[in-house]
């Protein structure tokens, strides 16, 4: 039975009624109450304080955290102009509490007070909020309170966030009057300053090319930044360029500056008809995030799943806040280095530490670097993989240890991954990458080529154009779209070969450059192109389309397919696995001439997964 406290439901503001909502789609048993008051929670799976519980003094129900001994509690940074210090206090000392949190300023607060936060953004009610195909009328809209600085305690906004809503209106006035404008922004109260049914409000968005959502107090991403990325509205924001690897500027949203020396310039780019194909990607890119992760209904799916695997421990981190594992580089390709940043992410979330590490730049996964280490001694994770992440590794000892992880073969097992997929699929969402002629359909159908370093290093044997052919005789598709690095050619000739042989072996592959005892020899170049062409030819004779671009870009173009198959390639392995593709085909042997030592990724027991003969 899960337990939700959401005090003011149902309420006017809508992202109150949304863990009711979500509970109720999700058909799970649970009880709504209002208060604390008189509540065991021993008796109880689950607790989810809700935004208007939070919003509240909890420090009013100390003895009710004292006593719960082992149910799991759900809370959320909300309204922290409202009791700040008490709420994490209380959050710092508590047993068994996942706290999440929709401020951009989540590591501040985090570092400073001690507490483990859990970044997301609110849930939206997709069934009101949605594409309702209208035309866009307006160029720009605002509505809402002006939230003036004077309204809150000091700390609440940065200096240059102050009086923001005011001063958008201001340059809106002044510098805007070519914009087609709907607003609707100031104090005069809730029916002057908003849309007060929702209906109306979502077909006023829909109908709006640009949103202005300004952060609120603490650096808060408002709901209204989900209901408008649910809407299929380009969303403006002020200040941060990206938010938690979630908001992504330039991919899901566009930032503007505090000063807004740059706002009206970004307004006239994206309503410019020029750049529609721009404006078009990344509204479909916060369209399909929203829709695939941040719905009432998926959103408390993933909270509960993510609250049921949350290793039972205090919140207090007292003389372990400085604990982390970290990852001192990424080395090898970019599947093999997904491989080490997953673990750590999952390492830091399941013992509550922090994980620094440095860019994936191919992947658009930034840096989170310590400045200052502590003293512990620092253990690499070199075996026991599994063990270690599933485990209290302290055990009842000072957690006076940190922890290392660096790249060996041997972290390339579907079985520390497989229990966490969903939760990985937040860490790195899917960004919708679209073909020429639009997203591809539900029928059609992506394979990764992998050949740039297979013409050199050896590994050739692994491409069987007789396999891949009987393979594809199997599967109806209607396109079939190819993924390469490299250069389409009808055929390669000896002479293509050996060009691209020389320029290869002085470029390397991931960093490293390859000596002459590494790569193919001579005497092997006949059957190198024997192996490739019989691949190229089978491509051919389906009129593949071939597809290359940047890692990025690559790698999200296989995760949007309903159909992939993938080669023997960690990169196009992890794009298939954090897919939401129905049918994928791996090549069962891998690379058998390994042996013993080959890896047990094509077998991963997923009910979408097809392990083939196809090498």
């Amino acid at each position: 039975m899960i337990l939700l406290v959401e005090p003011y439901y149902p309420s006017q503001y809508s992202h109150y009624n949304m863990f009711c909502l979500g509970l109720t789609r999700l058909g799970v048993q649970f009880k709504l109450v209002k208060s604390l008051d008189n509540i065991n929670p021993n008796n109880y799976n689950l607790i989810i304080l809700g935004y208007s519980m939070c919003a509240l003094q909890l420090g009013n129900y100390i003895n009710f955290f004292k006593n719960n001994q082992k149910t799991k509690i759900i809370a959320f940074v909300y309204k922290l102009n409202n009791y700040k210090n008490s709420k994490f206090d209380l959050f710092r000392n508590c047993k068994n509490l996942t706290i999440l949190s929709q401020t951009y300023r989540f590591k501040e607060f985090q570092d400073f007070y001690k507490v483990k936060l859990i970044p997301t953004l609110y849930p939206v009610d997709n069934s009101t909020y949605y594409d309702y195909k209208l035309n866009k009328e307006f160029d720009v809209g605002i509505t809402g309170a002006l939230h003036g600085a004077n309204h809150y305690c000091k700390e609440s906004f940065l200096a240059d966030e102050k009086n923001i809503r005011e001063r958008i209106l201001n340059i809106l006035e002044i510098k805007g009057k070519h914009l087609n404008k709907f607003i609707k922004c100031n104090d005069l109260g809730p029916k002057q300053s908003r849309i007060m049914n929702v209906q109306d409000y979502a077909k006023q968005i829909n109908k709006t090319k640009i949103w202005i959502c300004t952060n609120a107090d603490h650096g808060d991403i408002t709901a209204r930044v989900s209901e408008v990325l649910a809407s299929k509205t380009l969303v403006f924001i002020n200040g941060q360029k990206n938010y938690a690897d979630i908001l992504i500027d330039k991919v899901n949203f566009i930032s503007f500056k505090n000063d807004l020396s740059d706002l009206i310039e970004k307004i006239n780019y994206y309503i410019d008809l020029n750049n529609l194909l721009e404006y078009n990607e990344i509204v479909n890119n916060g369209y399909n995030l929203i829709h695939e992760k941040y719905t009432c209904k998926k959103l408390l799916k993933y909270y509960i799943d993510y609250s049921a695997n949350m290793v039972a421990e205090t919140q207090n981190y007292g003389n372990h806040s400085n604990n982390y594992i970290k990852t001192d580089k990424f080395i090898q390709g970019f599947g093999n280095q997904l491989f080490v940043y997953f673990y750590g992410k999952l390492f830091a979330k399941k013992h509550n530490i922090e994980y620094y590490h440095p860019s994936i730049s191919g992947l658009n996964i930034n840096e989170h670097i310590k400045k200052n280490n502590n003293k512990y001694s620092c253990l690499e994770i070199t075996d026991k993989y599994y063990e270690k992440l599933n485990t209290n590794i302290w055990g009842n000892s000072e957690r006076n240890l940190n922890f290392k992880i660096n790249y060996k073969p041997q972290i390339e097992n579907y079985e520390y991954f497989i229990n966490d997929i969903e939760y990985l699929k937040t860490i790195l969402p899917k960004i919708n990458i679209q073909n020429k002629d639009g997203k591809p359909s539900k029928n059609d159908l992506v394979y990764h080529l992998r050949a740039g370093d297979w013409l050199l290093d050896n590994n050739h044997y692994l491409l069987n154009g007789e396999k891949l052919e009987k393979l594809l005789k199997t599967i109806e598709y209607d396109e079939l779209y190819v993924v390469t690095n490299l250069t389409k050619k009808d055929e390669w000739t000896m002479k293509d070969y050996k060009e691209y042989h020389e320029w290869y072996k002085t470029k390397g592959d991931c960093g490293s450059h390859y000596n002459q005892q590494q790569i193919v020899q001579p005497n092997k170049y006949e059957e190198v192109l024997a192996h490739f062409n019989g691949v190229i030819r089978v491509l051919k004779n389906r009129k593949a389309q071939f597809v290359g671009g940047s890692v990025f870009d690559d790698f999200n173009f296989i995760r949007n397919f309903n159909k992939i198959i993938i080669n023997v390639s960690t990169f196009s392995w992890w794009a298939a696995v954090l897919s939401e593709a129905e049918e994928i085909y791996a090549p069962k042997a891998w690379k058998y001439h390994k042996g013993k030592c080959n890896k047990n990724l094509p077998l991963i027991p997923l009910k979408t997964w097809n392990a083939i003969d196809l090498n």
